[in-house]
């Protein structure tokens, strides 16, 4: 029992430079300067470690904490503050460290570093999204196409080596034409599937509307390969172009596949 009584009092030793001050927290929650004797009573007769909790939450991994400072103090340090660490590495955050005057200013300021913890967050996530992106064909396409075409097709990132890439054309039933892109030994290959007409029915059009088929194809320099049309392109550069020919030969393909007689 001595010996508990000895570690209380070597804890609540206090510093005695004439520039410390002794604050309390008094009923209405105000940071009051009291003389060394009230404060070492105050704490003795306090649960001060809870008293002092002005907020204290977990957001985004980062545990943040404010209270009310209940160590003596230099007299221009401010009594109230917000510190925050990494819940992962236990690592200090120092960029969401504060001070206050006041225990209002502190409630205020523990909810600002909340919503700042929240933004900067979502404007990591975001950024690694872009940066994921933009990785591999993705980001190949999209600067080629934002070079080239700007504002015109719509590329979402399949997988590193493939994209879809919604085209600003469209079949005769309004649906919107999409092709894949994918990295083919050192080019790309564009592939848009016939939707409209099984392949099998274009194999039996008869001999007018197949070649009719084929001009198309070759004309705008696209295959028609087991029921899509295909092209290969070995510059990024032309991306736009590419894909514009392989659009257009859905739209011809489809019309010349679909129209009656």
């Amino acid at each position: 029992m001595l010996d508990r009584f000895r570690d209380l009092v070597k804890r609540l030793e206090l510093p005695q430079e004439d520039d410390v001050v002794y604050r309390i927290i008094d009923d209405e929650r105000n940071a009051v300067e009291v003389t060394q004797s009230q404060f070492t009573r105050w704490r003795l007769q306090n649960d001060v470690t809870q008293r002092a909790i002005v907020g204290e939450d977990t957001i985004e991994a980062v545990r943040v904490r404010t209270t009310f400072s209940i160590m003596p103090e230099n007299r221009n340090y401010k009594p109230f503050g917000t510190s925050a660490f990494d819940t992962s590495s236990l690592d200090p955050l120092m960029q969401y460290s504060r001070r206050y005057d006041t225990w209002e200013e502190a409630e205020d300021g523990h909810r600002q570093i909340m919503e700042q913890i929240r933004q900067d967050a979502a404007r990591a996530r975001a950024a690694e999204e872009r940066a994921d992106a933009l990785a591999g064909v993705a980001g190949e396409v999209r600067l080629a196409l934002s070079a080239d075409l700007p504002s015109l097709f719509q590329v979402d990132k399949r997988s590193e080596s493939e994209v879809s890439v919604i085209t600003p054309l469209s079949r005769a039933d309004g649906s919107t034409i999409t092709l894949t892109v994918m990295a083919s030994g050192t080019g790309f290959e564009l592939y848009a599937p016939i939707e409209v007409t099984p392949y099998s029915s274009i194999l039996t059009l008869g001999r007018l509307r197949s070649e009719q088929i084929a001009r198309v194809c070759e004309t705008l320099g696209v295959s028609l390969e087991e029921g899509h049309l295909t092209c290969i392109i070995e510059d990024v550069s032309n991306i736009g172009r590419a894909i514009m020919r392989v659009a257009e030969a859905v739209v011809c393909t489809t019309y010349i596949a679909t129209e009656r007689r």
